[in-house]
Order: C-alpha cells, then structure tokens, then sequence
C-alpha cells in the first residue's frame, strides 16, 4: 500500500511511481533478489498512474528458504527511480512471522 493522506498530493506521486510494484526486491543474505509476481488478479496501474494498493506475491529459491530459515539477514528494496529506499535490516519480529510463512 502507497499511502498519502492528502489527495491531491497522492494523485501527484501515484503518478510518479508507474511500475513500482515490479521495483520491489526481498534479499535473503547472499542470495540473488527475489522480485514480485504482481496483481494477478486484475491488471492496477496504467501508463499514466500506479495504484495505492497492489497485491505481490514472491517465489524464493530453495537456497533462500534455507538461509532465511538459519536466521539470514533480510533485506527490502525499492528500485524505482523516483523512490529509492532500502530497509537494510527487517526487524527480527517481522523476520520470524515472514519465516513461518515458508513451512
């Protein structure tokens, strides 16, 4: 979910950031970046706006599951130019729920 309170400062940004539901990575220590399977269900941006809500789905490899599993770093990335962020460290919490979604 892309939040902004205001309007018209939401539709400005949601502009801005066509594509960023397939600029979002998952990184499991050494392992290659995991990019998103999104919005299966129906298609939610177009060539002028993004959504604010956008459904991803991602598929780890064996050797990721393992590592995350062993209690791997985790690491979030968005690669889209007009919001480049990294969450270098997925708090541990957050970490251990993400890791029961594997079994």
């Amino acid at each position: 979910m892309i939040e902004y309170p205001d309007e018209d400062e939401r539709r400005v940004q949601l502009s801005r950031l066509v594509g960023i539901e397939n600029m979002i990575a998952i990184k499991i220590n050494d392992c290659d970046p995991v990019y998103p399977i999104a919005n299966e269900d129906l298609p939610r941006s177009t060539g002028e706006k993004t959504s604010a809500v956008h459904f991803l789905r991602f598929e780890f490899s064996d050797s990721a599951i393992k590592a995350a599993k062993a209690n791997a770093r985790w690491s979030i990335l968005c690669e889209h130019e007009n919001y480049p962020h990294q969450c270098a460290s997925v708090p541990e919490s957050i970490r251990e729920s993400l890791v029961r979604d594997f079994d």
